[in-house]
Order: C-alpha cells, then structure tokens, then sequence
C-alpha cells in the first residue's frame, strides 16, 4: 500500500511538474519577444527576425506573435529597403501546419506583394469553406419518391448555377482586410490583361468590394478604398462620389490605434478626375482647399 501510494504521489508531482514546464515555456516565449523588440527598435534586423521565426514556429496560430513579425518586417523595409518577402520559411512552416489560417494568410500576402496575383488568389481561396456537391436531381427525385424511375436522365433539370464566390465569404468570417486583397488581386488581373474575361473578373472584384465594404462600414478608408478601385477600373463618376464622401468624412479609430486621414489623398485622385474630365479650374480649387499648406 505504501509502494502504491508513493507512485501515485509521484504522478501527482509529474503533473505539476508539466505544468511548471508549460509556465517556463510561456515566460521564455515572452522573454524572446521582448528581445526581438529591442532588436527592432535597436536595428539589428538578423536577430530580431531571427527570435521571431523561431517563435512563429513553435507557436503558429498566435495572433501577436505574427503582428510582432509584420511590424520588424515594415520596420526593416522602411529602414534598408530590402525585400522580407521569405517564402521558403514560410513554405517551410506550412508544411507542419497545413490548416493553419495565420501561415496560409501570410503566404497569399507575399505573393500579392511580389505580383503574383493568381497563385494569392489560390491561397485566399483556401481560407473559404468548401461548399458541399450539389445532390443530382434524378438521385434526389428518387430518393424522395417523387421521381418516374423510368424516365431518361436527359429529362432531369439542370443543376442551379453557383452563386457568385464573393457570397462564400460570408460563410467563412473572414475579415474586412482579407476581401478587399481578394478584391485587389481581381483588380490587377484585369488591369495586366492576364485573364480571358475582364469583365467577369471585373464583376467578380466589385463583388468583394461590396462585402468588404458591408462587413467595415461606409467609414473614410472604405470610401478611398472602393474610389480607387472604381478609378482603377475607368469608373469614373461612381469614384468621384466616393472620393467626394472620403473628404467629408472623419476616420474612425481600429484595434486601438487611430484611424488615418486619407483627405490629401482623395483630394488629390479627386483632382486627377477633374483634370481627365477637361476641368482644371474645379481641379485647382480641390487642390487648395485640401492640399494646401
């Protein structure tokens, strides 16, 4: 009996000691971000991005571990210009975590920064659900009863046409910012002229504007953002009302941080409308108003 209860005291002191080791992990986890940090705000670019690849991928569905990552990756660009683009490590990361969504998120990113516009397009799609194979109606009439068993298969109706991809988003949750890069890459590609049917491209990006616009609200940078779209596309009164509706607006803060003001900016493509349209003089007010120091 004491044998016995010595080796339950034992397993007793095991699980505290597992969870004592998940402590020190966490507290060394915190340390090594607190050094990237300096590293960052010190300049030394190698260590920092060293220190926090290495947490990425221990811990790969840590959502600030990734913002940490994004903000030494603007930092080193803003600094020495090179390109933090690594898709090796990225590749390599996914590779143990396939249905990671924060790994796949940021693979689609980097390819939409070097251009690659359909291979992003491929990576946001894995972020939709899959939608369930329609049943045939033939199988299904019979099924329910209700169908002539006899009957040709020629004579079955045809299958519903799928709804536009834009409407899966809303299936999948996703975010403000992940419709308008899907919107983006649509915009590009008709832009480059490297798809067969603009102007199904074309329907397609508007579509995910139009859910990204729904899911962050009509607030000042949704109003640039669907006015430089519609610019992009030679749309040009329906961007004129958005640029119009950015000036008048006010930023609205996110994430606890404060909004940016896009004014200089909408007056600025507001006034490029106005000088394609023939009229500068509306053109030169926008720009004395708004631009003026």
């Amino acid at each position: 009996a004491g044998v016995s209860g010595g080796r339950g005291g034992g397993g007793g002191r095991g699980g505290g000691g597992g969870a004592e080791a998940e402590a020190r992990q966490a507290i060394r986890a915190e340390f090594a971000l607190h050094v990237a940090r300096k590293a960052v705000s010190d300049g030394r670019w190698s260590d920092a991005l060293h220190e926090l690849r290495a947490l990425v991928s221990a811990r790969p569905h840590s959502p600030h571990l990734w913002r940490a990552l994004a903000a030494c990756s603007v930092s080193m660009a803003a600094h020495d210009r090179r390109r933090l683009t690594d898709l090796k490590f990225l590749c390599r990361l996914l590779g143990r975590a396939r249905d990671c969504a924060p790994v796949v998120l940021a693979i689609a990113h980097c390819l939409m920064h070097t251009r690659q516009w359909r291979l992003a397009l491929g990576e946001y799609a894995r972020l939709l659900p899959t939608p369930a194979p329609a049943p045939a109606p033939a199988a299904a009439a019979a099924a329910d009863g209700s169908g002539d068993a006899g009957a040709p298969a020629d004579d079955a109706l045809p299958p519903p046409p799928p709804p536009p991809v834009a409407f899966a988003a809303r299936e999948a949750h996703l975010p403000p910012l992940v419709c308008l890069c899907i919107a983006v890459c649509l915009l590009n590609q008709v832009v480059s002229r490297s798809v067969a049917s603009a102007d199904a491209t074309a329907a397609h990006a508007l579509a995910w504007l139009s859910e990204y616009a729904e899911r962050r609200g009509l607030e000042q940078e949704t109003l640039y953002n669907l006015g430089r779209a519609l610019h992009q596309l030679g749309a040009l009164d329906l961007a004129r009302r958005c640029y119009e509706g950015a000036l008048v607006a006010t930023p609205e803060p996110h994430c606890g941080r404060e909004g940016e003001d896009l004014r200089r900016e909408s007056a600025y493509n507001l006034a490029l409308i106005f000088r394609a349209s023939g009229n500068a003089a509306l053109a030169r007010k926008v720009l004395r108003e708004h631009l003026t120091v």
